[in-house]
């Protein structure tokens, strides 16, 4: 079966994602250009030590882990992203 290429993510979709304070797999994937299986290994990698350091998240389906844990583990620049897609809401207002 082949997979449909997705579309790369803008800065308002990225700024979205880290308002939530809950981030799962298509969060993961809407921050950083990877796949579904690259997101649910790095979503394993921090529950996995999570689970270690006796932390909470929620593990129903779909896994919920804290989006700090991704914008830490993976050094995600919010500030770029927050100034960036308030960029971008302006030039979509004009």
């Amino acid at each position: 079966m082949k997979m449909k290429k997705r579309n790369v993510s803008n800065y308002i979709e990225m700024e979205e994602v880290i308002n939530r304070p809950w981030i799962d797999t298509t969060g993961i994937m809407i921050l950083i250009p990877v796949g579904l299986t690259a997101a649910n290994n790095l979503r394993k990698e921090i529950t996995d030590e999570m689970d270690k350091n006796n932390e909470f998240y929620f593990k129903t389906r779909p896994k919920l882990i804290p989006t700090s844990k991704i914008i830490e583990k993976c050094h995600i620049d919010v500030d770029l992203i927050r100034s960036e897609a308030a960029k971008m809401k302006i030039q979509l207002n004009n």
